[in-house]
């Protein structure tokens, strides 16, 4: 038996990685830890404020209580939605597969207008001067998938093989 080697044009001209390609990989990498960052944030937030609300749960009546549940679970079901598009985005990330980057845009541009209710919301019940930096985040994520989405994949060029081979 002979020894199997690669083909001279393997050895002198090893497959290159295109631009659109590693853009992809880089920006689908991005938005998944981004995501999971922001899903980390808001658990944090959460946690923080619901330990600050469950003293005073008893002294609100039945129509602020249910208030308090719905946002409850808006926020969970908000938090699991960006912790299952970042886990899946970083799982596609060697992929050209669209469907993660579409749920992307949609939970992330969720997000975005459930932070500016939030912050108008904010604004008008507590008089403060709301903080968007929370939606500029998700805005940006947005962006960002929605730019990944105009990449397309580069065609493969095949050669033919040599006589021989």
């Amino acid at each position: 038996m002979s020894a199997q080697f690669p083909p001279p044009r393997t050895v002198l001209f090893p497959p290159v990685e295109d631009g659109n390609a590693r853009r992809s990989r880089v920006g689908r990498t991005s938005l998944g830890v981004a995501l999971l960052v922001m899903c980390a944030i808001g658990a944090a937030a959460g946690v923080w404020l619901y330990s600050q609300l469950l003293p005073v749960v008893d002294f609100l009546d039945d129509g602020q209580r249910d208030e308090v549940v719905a946002s409850t679970a808006l926020g969970v079901l908000m938090f699991l939605a960006l912790l299952g598009t970042g886990i899946w985005n970083l799982a596609a990330r060697r992929t050209w597969a669209i469907a993660p980057l579409v749920t992307a845009v949609i939970v992330s541009g969720g997000s975005f207008v459930f932070s500016v209710i939030n912050a108008i919301d904010l604004a008008i019940s507590m008089e403060r001067r709301p903080i968007f930096w929370a939606a500029w985040v998700y805005l940006g994520l947005v962006i960002l998938a929605v730019g990944l989405l105009r990449l397309k994949p580069t065609p493969v060029v095949s050669y033919p093989r040599p006589p021989g081979y």
